[in-house]
């Protein structure tokens, strides 16, 4: 593969259980879409441990039951995994990402996504 491809994990969830949160079979830290059985992204995120993320997830988001798979892009810096979120979040229009409802003004213009995020 060369430096320029753009690589991601295709994980089902049951495939999580299995996974060893302390040795996962890929990079902990990146970028994941939650996706339902259509292919459209329910939720956008980045994490530094994908495994210990996904099982956050699993026990507290009503929207869970929807989940059918999981694309994981490894990326261990954090200023990219920032990057990377803000635009897959803007591209794929999750349902479930609240930041996305307050990344876009009503003129169309956008609102960084990590100046909203201190906010919090």
């Amino acid at each position: 593969m060369a430096d320029n491809e753009f690589r991601f994990w295709e994980v089902e969830p049951s495939d999580f259980e299995k996974i060893d949160i302390q040795n996962p079979p890929f990079p902990p830290s990146g970028v994941y879409a939650f996706r339902d059985k259509h292919g459209k992204a329910l939720y956008v995120g980045e994490t530094k441990n994908i495994v210990r993320r996904y099982r956050q997830h699993r026990s507290g988001k009503k929207w869970w039951k929807d989940v059918t798979t999981c694309h994981f892009y490894p990326c261990p810096d954090p200023e990219d995994r920032l990057k990377l979120e803000t635009v897959m979040i803007l591209r794929m229009r999750p349902r479930h990402n609240r930041a996305i409802r307050l990344g876009l003004r009503k003129d169309g213009s956008v609102v960084q996504l990590a100046w909203l995020r201190s906010m919090k």
